[in-house]
């Protein structure tokens, strides 16, 4: 798809729809403090009858509302409306890169979403912008739609509740469906998948984040990376926090078979290999008739196909809700990054993974 195709009329037609369609609501500060006790609508007429309002207010915790608290409710309503439409100008639509995902990921990524035709991406009117973001300071400056890349998930808190697309670990379930679009099966079903595929009697060492991963009830021996009294054998499963992967390699006889998340020990499979280490690793991005290109390009290739058709999906009256909700009708099966389905899995676009085996 060419730019001019995804062109649309100006935006300032855009802008007067979306002024009108807040008129039509004849809300401002003063109507809701109004509405607050159940009694006024817009337009003068009771919401309800008394008797109706007399029961809500019985059956609801009272809570002092007055002008002030009505206001701070406003300016609140406000402010989640400014952060909605962060990023997204007349002119331009601003996507934060985490800079820390590397140089070559971001340039891909640019060329993939480019297309080859050496200028910037062109959505509804729009330029579509890639900034690099080092740290937390600069995605507040930065005035961003959303943050691709993510090597640090907990960037979904800041900025107002920044959307994640694509984030480069595998999500866990405290990460809501209104907070990220992720390109691989969520930590959790990563992990369902180690345990189907390793031997029943195989052990797990798993910290308490691991633990939170493991089924109900499970047979086999669970082991704690922080009291180890033996050493450790020489199968297992390893669901640790990534940051833990450093301190566990010199514990890691060689020879030992290691199953383990894929995505989550990039900074440390050199020392693995270097120490005789055999492994069984997820693999998210591989499957039958897969693009035999590395990885991290098939990854930028896959994620600005999304990311175009997500953005024309959405629309002109562009907020970063609007964007997440794009992708549920999106479904990517491609050779670069296949099944993908953001209708039936909303954050992950997949639940299942591949086994790899480096041994």
């Amino acid at each position: 798809m060419d730019a001019q195709a995804l062109a649309a009329p100006s935006v300032e037609g855009g802008t007067q729809g979306r002024n009108r369609a807040r008129a039509r609501c004849g809300v401002d500060a003063a109507a809701l403090a109004r509405l607050q006790v159940f009694e006024v609508a817009p337009q003068g007429p009771r919401l309800v009858p008394p008797e109706g309002v007399a029961r809500l207010q019985a059956l609801m915790p009272r809570y002092p509302l007055g002008r002030d608290e009505a206001g701070a409710l406003w300016r609140h309503l406000e402010s989640l409306e400014a952060s909605e439409r962060r990023g997204v100008e007349p002119d331009r639509i601003r996507l934060g890169v985490d800079a820390a995902s590397g140089p070559r990921l971001i340039a891909s990524l640019r060329a993939a979403l480019d297309g080859g035709a050496g200028e910037a991406l062109r959505v509804h009117g729009r330029g579509v912008e890639l900034v690099p973001v080092r740290d937390a300071a600069e995605i507040a400056a930065g005035g961003l739609l959303a943050l691709v890349f993510a090597t640090d998930l907990a960037a979904c808190h800041q900025d107002g509740g920044l959307p994640l697309l694509f984030p480069l670990a595998p999500i866990g379930d405290d990460l809501r469906a209104d907070e990220v679009r992720s390109l691989m099966p969520s930590r959790r079903d990563q992990a369902e998948a180690l345990l189907s595929g390793a031997p029943s009697d195989v052990a797990v060492l798993a910290d308490a984040a691991g633990r939170a991963l493991l089924p109900g009830s499970t047979a086999r021996p669970i082991l704690d990376p922080d009291r180890l009294d033996k050493p450790l054998p020489l199968e297992l499963i390893v669901l640790v926090a990534p940051a833990r992967w450093r301190d566990l390699v010199g514990l890691l006889r060689p020879g030992t078979r290691v199953h383990a998340i894929g995505p989550e020990i990039g900074a440390v499979l050199p020392a693995l290999a270097r120490g005789g280490i055999r492994l069984v690793l997820t693999d998210p991005s591989a499957g039958p008739g897969v693009d035999p290109a590395p990885a991290p390009d098939r990854l930028a290739r896959a994620a600005a196909a999304l990311l175009r058709a997500a953005l024309v999906a959405a629309g002109r009256d562009l907020t970063r809700g609007a964007l997440l909700r794009a992708f549920d009708t999106l479904h990517l099966d491609g050779s670069d990054w296949p099944g993908l389905d953001y209708a039936r899995h909303p954050r992950t676009g997949r639940r299942d993974t591949i086994l790899l085996r480096l041994e």
